[in-house]
């Protein structure tokens, strides 16, 4: 079978490969490469580059874009790329071109991932197989989709990371306060991404009269990592406890058996969730507590889940 371009982009990168799936189903990932979102004009200028430094040129592809699809388009939601599959079959001389999103790519590799790629965040019992997975996570914004227990398994897309943010706790509350003053909704992704991440940092420091001295969330991590008792620490402590609520919340709402947790911003704060709260604000439900109480929590560790989503995708129906 020949290979396909497959792509993941996001709101600050977009990564490339060319997709091979073997006569026994297993899908090989040649010549990976990522760029920078902000160095291209335009989404087609990325895929050129691509495909000019490899010298190759499919006739199929499937791409994973962060924001929505309405028809054959994704308009993405933090970058200003609108995409086509229509115009991307005309721009590229594609046979086939398939668009999809990137939490529904997502989950599709995580589908097919063997259990080596992923590491346990809370112990739970093993899932009944007839539940859906909740797949979802901070990246630079926040990411939910659902993998319905079909055969194959078909993948739910959604729009969770806009649902409104549930604060819990006086200083949770503050922290949404101080930023529902400054713009008219604070959804769950305001906090739970990158930058929200350093938003979460901002109104702690305005919470506590502490200067304004990270510019960033890459520094906040940094800082947290070095110094415990620092305003840092506390951003990323509470983050990991607003990230409990919310998967717990998803959990909740999709009837899930299994929690996945991905993205780029949970990879970067992974090593505190042990000495957060995130475990305990994700079983925390009052009289709903029990749905919770014994659900696995796992975090895929396996690079480029999402590229060998979109090559499943690009030899499988889509979804209804």
């Amino acid at each position: 079978m020949s290979r396909v371009l497959v792509g993941d982009v996001g709101g600050t990168n977009v990564r490339f490969a060319l997709a091979e799936t073997m006569a026994d189903g297993t899908i090989h990932l040649h010549d990976p490469d990522i760029f920078p979102v902000r160095e291209f004009p335009a989404f087609d200028d990325a895929a050129r580059l691509y495909l000019s430094n490899t010298g190759s040129a499919p006739d199929r592809a499937a791409f994973a874009f962060a924001g929505p699809k309405t028809g054959d388009t994704i308009r993405m939601t933090n970058v200003d790329w609108t995409v086509s599959e229509s115009g991307l079959r005309g721009a590229f001389g594609l046979r086939d071109a398939v668009l999809m999103n990137d939490f529904v790519a997502m989950a599709y590799g995580v589908s097919i991932m063997a259990d080596t790629a992923f590491e346990t965040v809370v112990e739970g019992s093993v899932p009944d197989p007839a539940t859906p997975v909740a797949v979802l996570g901070p990246g630079t914004g926040l990411g939910l989709a659902s993998i319905l227990p079909d055969d194959p398994p078909r993948v739910l897309a959604t729009e969770g990371g806009h649902a409104a943010l549930s604060p819990i706790g006086d200083l949770e509350i503050a922290v949404w306060r101080y930023w529902l003053e400054r713009q008219d909704f604070v959804s769950a992704e305001t906090l739970l991404s990158g930058s929200g991440l350093h938003r979460v940092y901002r109104a702690l420091c305005d919470a506590t009269g502490n200067a304004l001295d990270l510019s960033n969330e890459e520094e906040v991590v940094l800082i947290a990592l070095s110094d415990p008792a620092s305003v840092a620490r506390q951003s990323v402590d509470l983050f990991c406890g607003m990230l409990g609520t919310y998967a717990g919340n998803a959990a909740l709402m999709l009837g899930a058996g299994s929690v996945t947790l991905a993205g780029g911003v949970t990879r970067h704060v992974a090593p505190f969730f042990a000495e957060s709260d995130f475990t305990a604000r994700f079983r925390e439900r009052g009289a709903g507590s029990g749905y919770l109480a014994d659900m696995p929590v796992r975090r895929i560790v396996a690079s480029y889940a999402p590229l060998y989503g979109a090559a499943l995708r690009s030899v499988r129906p889509a979804s209804p």
